[in-house]
């Protein structure tokens, strides 16, 4: 056994790869949604040395870069600084308009200047959307939750749909509403995917329903037994958005798991890293 230990280590041979350095690359983080603001920030990759009290999810922001909005070609504006500190982002004065097309460019002293494009599609066209509370076997509730869609027939469509419900607190005479996000279980026997977890989205297109009205089934979980409004949310997506927030969403849940192959999150952004995409969001109360 001794010789054989001896023999073993002596086989080991020391090799040097060169792997491409990816510390300290410029990132752009863009989703560009109808009907709002665009709102980006830049980031660098890796955590950088910022001090002895720099934790290990710091990120370095940037703040000195200039920021050019395109619409349809055109030159629209200078995205505007805005510092809060701690964090910064650049945000634009008008809003984006569904069907048009935005190129976006930041110039970070030291750094080529990068650039992402994509459109912000149309919405889908949603039908009935509904809700029917069903026994729990905890003291969460529970609900299935239906959802129809129309299908724009003729062009490729990417979707995403999360659940909320509607939480109103009142510190005072003002009602404030905001939306809290709640887990849901697939219950489509084929969505090998979902395998009965609980997550709080989900992601389709269409290539097995192009042009049709398919209907999605979730069991919905409440911690607060659906005392207040369900919100469903229906995101339709461009072909970059729709990869990049999958393959984000595939590597928060594969990349933990040292069995799995590792997932590379999809970058579309020349001369750095990160994301342009465009996104129509709409929100939709569920009937009981």
């Amino acid at each position: 056994m001794l010789l054989f230990v001896l023999i073993a280590c002596s086989c080991r041979k020391q090799m040097t790869v060169d792997l491409p350095d990816q510390q300290h690359k410029p990132v752009i983080n863009l989703l560009i949604a109808k009907d709002s603001l665009v709102i980006t920030q830049l980031s660098y990759t890796g955590t950088p040395n910022l001090g002895p009290n720099t934790q290990p999810w710091t990120r370095e922001i940037v703040k000195n870069a200039t920021v050019k909005l395109y619409e349809n070609d055109v030159f629209q504006e200078e995205l505007q600084l805005v510092d809060l500190g701690y964090n910064a982002v650049y945000k634009s004065t008008l809003r984006a308009k569904p069907g048009a097309n935005y190129h976006v460019t930041a110039k970070i002293p030291g750094y080529p200047e990068m650039e992402g494009r994509d459109s912000v599609p149309q919405r889908v066209v949603v039908g009935e959307v509904s809700m029917k509370e069903v026994p729990s076997d905890d003291r969460r509730g529970r609900a299935n939750v239906s959802v129809q869609l129309y299908d724009r027939p003729g062009v490729k469509n990417y979707y995403r749909i999360r659940l909320y419900e509607q939480i109103s607190v009142q510190p005072g005479n003002i009602v404030y509403n905001y939306l809290q996000p709640i887990p849901m279980i697939s219950t489509d026997p084929f969505d090998i995917l979902f395998n009965k977890k609980e997550r709080n989205e989900f992601f389709t297109n269409d290539a097995l329903y192009n042009g049709r009205s398919p209907r999605f089934n979730f069991i919905a979980v409440s911690e607060l037994n659906f005392r207040y409004p369900l919100v469903v949310e229906v995101t339709t997506l461009t072909y970059d958005s729709y990869n990049y927030l999958f393959s984000a969403f595939m590597a928060s849940e594969k990349n933990e798991d040292v069995l799995s192959e590792k997932v590379i999150v999809f970058n579309n952004v020349h001369n750095g890293f990160g994301i342009v995409g465009g996104m129509s969001i709409d929100h939709y109360y569920a009937k009981k």
